[in-house]
């Protein structure tokens, strides 16, 4: 179980993941791996299958300059899709033989998605990639993408976010959008444990330092910044809250 989340930002992209591994035999472990590098400047988030994803991590490293030296978005696109195709066909077709053989759906073995964000003309790109390696660009007039067990969770909260926080329009920084990602994940972690969302948050950025786009991963005390800036929101909700209420109080 997973929930990953994804930002578009005026000066980059922000990814966040929580990190909590439910296995087959309903063991829950925490993991620092959801989100992962690429490249030094390309990011990778999956939810899913967690064999097909490593094999789609491991062939997208292997042919990530087929991707780089694409001359525009679009055809970097179709590469990445042609790349993860590669692995999820041959996929699906064993999942269907063997739910033909033992008579049970095994098609969950074969479905995995992602997020993966990188620059692209000096523009940074994130993409979801559906289970069947189908591309969406997300863009300034949708900003967040999330997938995972969570996800349905979580987009109703960043769409509050959204309009609450980044003025109903897109994080205004990089800082602005690991605020609004750290928050869905904290919300969803804590309203319902049992989707399996949970564990240490993970926030991946990739963004331009001086001339060259960078891709860095923050987790434990490089969070605590933004967990305590998440706190001050709340804090600042309520004594608005408390005040109104008070002052209903006084005019009756």
């Amino acid at each position: 179980m997973t929930l990953i989340v994804g930002v578009k930002c005026r000066d980059g992209i922000v990814i966040g993941s929580d990190s909590l591994e439910t296995f087959p035999t309903d063991i829950e472990q925490e993991v620092s791996n959801k989100i992962e590098h690429l490249a030094s400047s390309a990011l990778i988030a999956s939810a899913g299958a967690v064999g097909l994803s490593q094999l789609i991590k491991a062939r997208l490293r292997e042919s990530w300059n087929d991707v780089r030296d694409q001359d525009n978005a679009v055809n970097a696109r179709s590469v990445v899709h042609e790349i993860i195709w590669s692995e999820v066909r041959p996929a699906l077709l064993h999942a269907a033989d063997a739910s033909e053989i033992l008579g049970e759906d095994l098609m969950s073995s074969a479905l995995s998605s992602s997020l993966i964000a990188f620059p692209m003309q000096d523009n940074p790109l994130l993409l979801r990639y559906s289970p069947f390696a189908n591309s969406e660009e997300i863009t300034f007039e949708a900003p967040f993408v999330s997938i995972g067990s969570g996800a349905f969770q979580a987009d109703p909260f960043l769409a509050l976010v959204k309009d609450v926080v980044w003025n109903n329009s897109y994080p205004n920084s990089i800082d602005d959008g690991v605020f609004g990602v750290l928050w869905a994940l904290q919300h969803v972690s804590e309203v319902n444990a049992g989707l399996g969302v949970g564990g240490s948050p993970v926030i991946a950025t990739l963004q331009k330092i001086e001339e060259n786009w960078e891709a860095n991963i923050r987790k434990g005390a490089h969070l605590d910044q933004n967990l305590q800036r998440i706190e001050g929101a709340k804090k600042a909700v309520r004594k608005y809250l408390e005040e109104l209420h008070a002052n209903a109080n006084q005019g009756d």
